[in-house]
């Protein structure tokens, strides 16, 4: 995929198409001629291999490997011409835009290759790139490490309260975004969390200089290592508390400037917000689904995506009704942090013990020890408590305005299980498409075609996001997808999560298609190159 997105962006390159970059020109050709050898011959392999197993015999060695290594070597040796080629001829920052190409989502990139290629073939490069090429728009990213902290901080503290998350909560209590004192508040309070920081990093260091000679006499007093291990993972309880404080006295100083009250219930949508944001730390760090999957699993917050809207009366009004769970949403989050902290912090000390016991193996090896089946139970409790309290709340805006509502849950959704909209571009072409509506170029007959295939995508789409949120509440044992690896494992093993992909792909594939055909194009105009294009659909339930 990188490969191919490459060769479009030089191959429309202004100094490419002129004839001015020749050797460029050339360059390009001879990749593409040298990809898609290796393409084919990696389609023919695949084939032989699937004919072989349907006739039950062993995959056999026909000198086929030996000749895609080969293909595959000239495919390497022609881009490394194609780059340097480039180098000499086109000197205006492409190729370092390529190479950062995968940490940028694909608006990003075509607003970056705008200003090289047009705005046109900007947005036709971006627009037949793979879908591993860029990074989600809903991705979330992991907060960055930070080598100032120890790993034990970058782990288990939580995220202070960014600029955003400030100016949601701001906005919930009625301060305006523009407002120059909400923005000095902001600067306090960002001078105001760096000092707590600095004094907590200092005693933070003390404790793991206390608990590394305790280390070092392990085998001596392992009493001792427990305990000093043991008041080193709760000063990082306390100094989240801390933060928590800095976080309610920035509150207060902006209520104070707007002139609110403490006991206005609006303060509580803003404390709510601030509780989400602290709850969302870095739980796939750890790699641990089994362990810590609730957590990301409920990882959202109601209240902030109701801040985002747009519409000043949809926002105040799903507010007001979002108060009444403001509290409990609150309470949840912080349990939610709460639990998963302790969670961490007991099961290292129970792996401190077992090891010391001689007791080796994998994290998920001591799953089933009675002690670890307590802390399970606990996290899924907390992470199921608070997904209820995030679906009351979604639930009582739907009986005021069902497609709120359900904008809402499919926010919610993209929250708490991204991985599965970030497979594919399909659906999120199809949601484009419906947003935008029928063009206005189009002719009645038309305009009416499309109108009816979107509703119908819409339907479909409200049918599958509802019974996805229902598979989340339903699991017990089946960690939860953290990336799109596990994501399509855990679908091979699971017929109703694959059912539900087939069911996101084929009906957005369905809107591309009649959305083609009603303007006139070929009825896979609007397919990407990696969403089938016609190919026959992913089965629906799962053969061994």
């Amino acid at each position: 995929e990188g490969g191919r997105f490459m060769l479009d962006v030089y191959a429309r390159h202004p100094l490419v198409r002129s004839g001015r970059a020749s050797q460029t020109r050339n360059a390009v050709e001879d990749a593409r001629t040298a990809l898609a050898s290796v393409v084919r011959l990696k389609i023919q392999n695949e084939r032989t291999r699937l004919s072989a197993a349907d006739r039950g015999e062993a995959p056999t060695d026909d000198g086929s490997k030996a000749r895609l290594d080969a293909e595959q070597t000239k495919a390497v040796a022609a881009f490394k011409k194609l780059r340097a080629s480039a180098e000499r001829e086109i000197d205006d920052g492409t190729q370092e835009l390529l190479d950062k190409s995968i940490g940028t989502t694909s608006d990003e990139m075509r607003e970056l290759l705008t200003p090289m290629l047009g705005a046109g073939n900007a947005d036709r490069v971006v627009r037949a790139a793979g879908r591993g090429i860029f990074r989600s728009s809903r991705e979330r990213s992991e907060v960055p490490w930070n080598t100032d902290h120890s790993i034990a901080e970058q782990l288990l503290l939580a995220p202070g309260m960014d600029h955003e998350a400030f100016h949601l909560a701001a906005r919930a209590v009625g301060a305006k975004d523009d407002d120059p004192l909400v923005e000095q508040i902001w600067d306090r309070h960002q001078a105001r969390v760096d000092a707590l920081m600095v004094r907590q990093r200092e005693q933070m260091r003390a404790l793991e200089a206390k608990s590394s000679e305790a280390a070092n006499r392990a085998t001596e007093d392992p009493t001792a290592f427990e305990r000093s291990l043991g008041e080193y993972l709760q000063s990082l309880l306390a100094a989240d508390g801390e933060r928590r404080q800095a976080d309610d006295e920035t509150f207060r100083e902006v209520a104070i400037a707007i002139g609110l009250s403490e006991d206005d219930a609006r303060f509580v949508l803003a404390r709510a917000v601030s509780a989400s944001r602290r709850a969302s730390l870095p739980w796939q760090r750890f790699r641990q689904a089994w362990l810590l999957g609730p957590l990301w699993e409920s990882d959202a917050d109601p209240i902030s995506a109701a801040l985002m809207l747009d519409n000043e009366v949809e926002r105040n009004a799903a507010l007001v009704l979002l108060t009444a769970h403001a509290e409990r949403l609150k309470t949840s989050a912080d349990e939610a942090r709460r639990v998963g902290l302790e969670a961490l912090r007991d099961f290292l000390l129970f792996g401190v013990r077992a090891k010391r016991d001689g007791k080796d193996g994998s994290p998920e090896s001591f799953r089933n020890a009675p002690e670890v089946r307590g802390i399970v139970t606990r996290v899924h409790q907390a992470g199921k408590a608070r997904r209820q309290s995030q679906r009351d709340a979604i639930a009582s805006i739907a009986v005021m305005d069902q497609a709120l509502g359900e904008r809402l849950t499919a926010a919610w959704l993209n929250a708490t299980f991204p991985q599965f909209f970030a497979e594919g571009r399909a659906r999120r072409d199809a949601a484009d498409l419906a947003d935008a509506g029928s063009p206005a170029t189009a002719s009645d007959a038309a305009s009416a075609v499309l109108d009816g295939g979107i509703d119908r995508w819409k339907i479909v789409d409200q049918d599958m996001i509802r019974r996805l949120t229902e598979w989340q509440d339903a699991r017990r044992e089946t960690p939860a997808p953290s990336d799109g690896a596990e994501l399509v494992t855990a679908a091979a093993t699971d017929p109703e999560l694959a059912a539900l992909r087939t069911l996101r792909d084929e009906n957005a594939w369905r809107l591309l298609r009649m959305a083609a055909s009603a303007q006139g194009q070929a009825p896979d105009a609007r397919m990407r190159n990696d969403d089938g294009a016609g190919a026959v659909p992913r089965p629906a339930t799962w053969a061994p």
